[in-house]
């Protein structure tokens, strides 16, 4: 054994024994790699270890949720990060810790970041749709409290957002809060302001002038907006016809954001200059082809800076058709105009052009293709909220439209007045159109009833015709006060329905709405209203209820005009239902008891109306009396032919009593006295009804009532002559009825009396042939011919009459 130890060499390298905790020592042994290399080869893995343990914890931190505020929104926003604004706004709106007034950061932002993406996009309808909703975020952060230092900020964005919408007047309002909370003297306030002001519907082109010399106030506002803030300044002056101010603030504005609009405004500033120093009068002097010249290079220069064919290229182009117009070539303007309406209908180059396409062939009296203009850009203006034009304002596009419509009713093209009337909506509201309407039908109507006068054989169609324009222009004014039921205008809207349904003869309707006028409005015209339902109580034949309505405007209107027609009125129902004494106390009333002469028209009516009265209660002498003093004093009057015919009718009958008492004479003085007496009357009788019937001849005898006038004269005239024993001349009378009012039942009549005239004359066999010819008539007569309204007598009386006559 000890020779086995000797024989054993120990290792090179021995090493000394490890204690438990050695690690390097152990891992050193295991491996067999030397103690320095393990200590390296684990400096490195601690340092691996350290990197992951690094990436872990920078992983971690970032998935670990960050408390979103509104301080780091805004200076997301501020920085231009806008997705991180987005983001942080979002983790705050999932908060649950957030509470009902700390939403007004979240929605600022929100509404600001919706803003920048309006300002980016190319489409005017995307813009618009994203302003408006940026209007709405931005408005309900206004309510809630816009964050600190934030206000005026939040003012101006809310002012921008509801002016790019169409919301003009919301955004007025609301820029004009910011300039009260200190905004005043910032350039973008004042800006946004003057453009509102300039692009309004209504245009107030002195108030934008007022914004931009307070925006070019703000030295903090860049050369490019500076310069298109003075063109804006220069529009406003041109419209303002100041085209030397216009011309110079245009030339001040040399470094503009689009050089091809400053070449546009220029060029308008001297069509300003050439509108405002042109005389019609007088032909084109140097002076004004040099400005034209002027203004059409401006526009050709602006067309070629264009590059991009923009709306400056087309407005270049209206303008330039505006300029040759004024020139006086019209022929080249309506090409343009007609070029431009036809290309850019919907733009506001076509809607301009459509318009003064119109208005120059209105002034060619090319009415028809006229309207047709107007049509087209009526169409074109699809939402009157959304337009906005430099060239033509909505107030001036409806200033032209009502004036075209004002020159069709002149020129009396009703028809296409109408048309254009039907075109209006939605650039006019429905109740802008229906009155519109209703004022059209209303002047159609009168001035057919007022041709009437002059085209005596058209008088009845004419009178038609004028009267069913009044009722439907009644139509529409009473739609229109429905419409307009609680606004001022609903009471006058009523007056004017009544008034022409009553021009109109629709007395139901009229009736109607003065009971709904007087109910509504008690005090306002009281005594006319209750004087035209009494008139129309009076048109309907119900004197009743036209004597109450008449009454009461008596009792409690006594000192009103209308009380003289109201007695007049209440006198002829009185008449109707046959009470005289208070008819003829009423008249009396008028003509010598109140303020009235002669010379007013109810004066004048209730004498005749007295007239008739007398003549109703047979006191012919007062009547003829009465009719002469009218005759007299009112030579001219369009009673006075009635007022000839009715002292005839008055001479007539007073005729009867001295004839009766000439038949009961005993005594030749008797017999001459009362002989002479009717023969005075029935002279003057038949005086009277060749006058009328002479004017009437004149005339025409077409109109109804002049008609049925002059055949009772004829009649009349006949049965004087007849009284007269000329029996000759009243066959004459006779025969002119039956020969200008032929297979009429009337005409039996005149031909029974021609017969008795020539059995007068002894001449039985002329006798019995006017007999036969009345049998021929009557067997001529339709089965519907009316006999009730011009005979006593029917068919089968008519016919056993002729044949007991022709047996006589």
């Amino acid at each position: 054994m000890a020779d086995e130890q000797e024989n054993v060499e120990p290792a090179e390298d021995v090493q000394e024994p490890v204690g438990r905790f050695d690690i390097l020592g152990q891992l050193s042994a295991m491996t067999g790699i030397s103690r320095s290399n393990v200590t390296v080869g684990l400096g490195f893995t601690a340092m691996s270890v350290a990197t992951i343990a690094a990436w872990l914890a920078m992983a971690n931190a970032v998935t670990q949720p960050v408390t979103a505020t509104i301080e780091l929104a805004l200076r997301a926003l501020d920085e231009g990060e806008d997705e991180l604004a987005r983001a942080t706004v979002n983790q705050m709106q999932e908060q649950t810790t957030l509470t009902v007034g700390e939403y007004g950061g979240p929605l600022f932002v929100l509404g600001a970041l919706k803003v920048r993406e309006a300002e980016r996009h190319f489409s005017q309808e995307r813009r618009r749709s994203d302003y408006f909703i940026a209007s709405r975020y931005l408005n309900e952060a206004r309510v809630i409290g816009f964050p600190e230092g934030r206000e005026i900020e939040g003012l101006l964005l809310l002012g921008k957002s509801l002016l790019e919408s169409r919301q003009l007047k919301s955004g007025i309002r609301v820029l004009q809060d910011a300039m009260a909370s200190g905004a005043r003297g910032d350039a973008r306030l004042h800006t946004l302001l003057a453009e509102a002001y300039f692009y309004s519907p209504k245009p107030r082109y002195e108030e934008c002038l007022q914004q931009i010399e307070d925006a070019l106030v703000d030295d903090s506002m860049s050369p490019a907006k500076r310069n298109d803030v003075l063109l804006l300044r220069s529009k406003a002056l041109a419209n303002l016809l100041r085209a030397d101010e216009a011309y110079e603030t245009a030339y001040q504005a040399t470094a503009p954001s689009d050089p091809a609009a400053r070449e546009l405004v220029l060029g308008q500033a001297w069509l300003t200059k050439l509108r405002t120093s042109l005389n019609k009068s007088e032909p084109l002097s140097e002076d004004i082809r040099q400005l034209a010249e002027k203004a059409f290079g401006h526009f050709a220069e602006a067309k070629r800076l264009d590059k991009l064919a923009t709306p400056i290229s087309t407005g270049s182009e209206y303008l330039e058709a505006c300029t040759h117009e004024l020139l006086g070539d019209h022929e080249a303007a309506l090409a343009v105009y007609a070029e431009l309406r036809r290309d850019y209908g919907v733009a506001p180059a076509g809607i301009a052009a459509a318009i003064a396409e119109g208005d120059l062939q209105m002034s060619q009296d090319k009415y028809k293709a006229a309207v047709d203009s107007y049509r087209r850009a009526l169409a074109a203006v699809e939402d009157p909220s959304v337009y906005q034009s430099d060239l033509m304002s909505l107030q001036e596009m409806k200033m032209r439209i009502e004036a075209a419509h004002r020159g069709l009713i002149a020129k009396q093209h009703f028809t296409s007045a109408l048309i254009l009337v039907d075109h209006l909506t939605p650039l006019f509201s429905y109740k802008n159109q229906l009155e519109f309407r209703a004022k059209t039908l209303e002047i159609w109507g009168d001035s057919l009833i007022e041709q009437s006068e002059s085209i005596l054989h058209k008088r009845n169609v004419l009178v038609a015709r004028g009267r069913r324009r009044l009722r439907e222009s009644g139509m529409a004014y009473e739609e229109l006060a429905q419409l307009r039921f609680a606004t001022p205008y609903f009471i006058d809207d009523l007056w004017r329905a009544a008034e022409v349904y009553r021009r109109g003869q629709s007395y139901s309707s009229t009736i109607k709405l003065l009971e709904r006028y007087l109910r509504h409005e008690p005090l306002q015209r009281n005594a006319q209203a209750l004087l035209k339902l009494g008139q129309a109580y009076l048109s309907q034949n119900k004197p009743e209820k036209a004597i109450d309505v008449f009454e009461e405007c008596l009792e409690f209107h006594t000192t009103d005009v209308a009380s003289y027609p109201a007695r007049l009125g209440c006198a002829k129902a009185y008449r109707l239902l046959g009470q005289q004494n208070e008819a003829e106390q009423l008249l009396l009333d008028n003509l010598r008891r109140t303020a009235m002469t002669p010379a007013s028209p109810e004066w004048r009516d209730s004498l005749f109306e007295l007239g008739r009265l007398q003549m109703d209660t047979k006191r012919y002498d007062e009547a003829i009396l009465t009719f002469d003093e009218a005759v007299r004093r009112y030579p001219n009057a369009a009673l006075t032919r009635q007022a000839y015919y009715l002292m005839g009718e008055a001479h007539r009958q007073a005729a009867a009593e001295p004839l009766a008492r000439l038949i009961k004479a005993k005594t030749v003085n008797e017999r001459e006295k009362y002989g002479t007496l009717a023969r005075n009357h029935l002279e003057q009788a038949l005086a009277k009804y060749e006058l009328v019937q002479r004017e009437i001849t004149l005339l025409d005898a077409t109109i109804e009532p002049e008609r049925l006038m002059l055949r009772n004269c004829y009649m009349l005239r006949g049965a004087v002559l007849f009284r007269l024993g000329r029996y000759e001349e009243a066959i004459k009378s006779y025969s002119s009825v039956s020969t200008l009012y032929q297979n009429e039942p009337f005409v039996l009549e005149t031909l029974v009396q021609i017969s008795h005239c020539w059995r007068r004359l002894k001449d039985s066999v002329k006798a019995r042939g006017a007999i036969e010819q009345a049998k021929l008539l009557l067997a001529r007569l339709p089965d519907n011919a009316d006999f009730a309204t011009s005979t006593n007598l029917n068919r089968t009386e008519w016919e056993q009459l002729l044949a007991d006559l022709y047996q006589f």
